[in-house]
């Protein structure tokens, strides 16, 4: 950032994009909106934020703003798979069955007993369709518990993204934006969504194309579950 406010540079970008992902989970999509627009005008040949923003357009039924966005990327990338992809489903997909998709996705809630200790909440949430993996850390990034599907390094793992957590969170603050206690990262083989509090670092891995919607409320059981078991803050 720089004396002119939202102003990105390579840095920025994509803590930008993170927050305006925020502000859609938050039900601030004209927020959402205005972020990626600067985005787009001060990093014209990223393609991140049009891909997002056409996003947000086309979960609205408004696929010709929808269109006109992408067409922008697709002169800048014109291999790019995604980009490619989204223009080709605007064509398939009427806007009456993306409306109907979009509200019955919305009525899609998923349940699951936690169980009564970490390590059975962190396994039974793994049985989600959808979730891959759920890693709990301290506010050091120290891991506590784990239960993931992927061959990876959990200790590392967890601890790089909640520094990614804590420097989003301390931009806001910078921002004057207020306090953030949940992030949600889409990635191009997922997404990664972070519940944390003051002393806690609740991660969750998922599969791609997955509507944060359908389980929103079973991890945030979870993560006060973890909070409960651990007797922290």
């Amino acid at each position: 950032m720089n004396e002119k406010g939202l102003r990105p540079d390579v840095n920025s970008l994509d803590v930008l994009i993170s927050l305006a992902g925020l502000y859609v989970e938050n039900g601030l999509v004209d927020e959402a909106k205005d972020l990626l627009k600067t985005a787009i005008k001060e990093n014209r040949e990223e393609i991140k934020p049009y891909s997002m923003l056409s996003k947000i357009y086309i979960s609205e039924g408004e696929e010709k703003e929808a269109a006109e966005i992408l067409k922008n990327a697709i002169r800048i990338s014109p291999d790019d798979k995604e980009i490619n992809e989204l223009l080709k489903s605007l064509k398939l997909d009427t806007k009456k069955e993306k409306t109907e998709k979009i509200i019955k996705d919305k009525k899609k809630k998923t349940k699951v007993e936690l169980g009564g200790s970490l390590s059975e909440v962190l396994n039974n949430l793994l049985k989600v369709k959808g979730i891959i993996g759920v890693l709990v850390v301290d506010d050091i990034g120290a891991l506590i518990e784990a239960s993931i599907e992927l061959p990876m390094e959990r200790e590392s793992t967890g601890a790089i993204i909640s520094s990614i957590y804590d420097k989003i969170r301390f931009s806001s603050k910078d921002l004057g934006l207020g306090s953030i206690s949940k992030v949600f990262f889409e990635l191009p083989g997922g997404n990664i969504i972070v519940l944390g509090s003051e002393t806690l670092r609740f991660i969750v891995l998922t599969t791609k194309n997955i509507l944060l919607s359908e389980f929103e409320d079973i991890l945030i059981q979870g993560f006060h579950k973890t909070i409960e078991l651990l007797g922290v803050e």
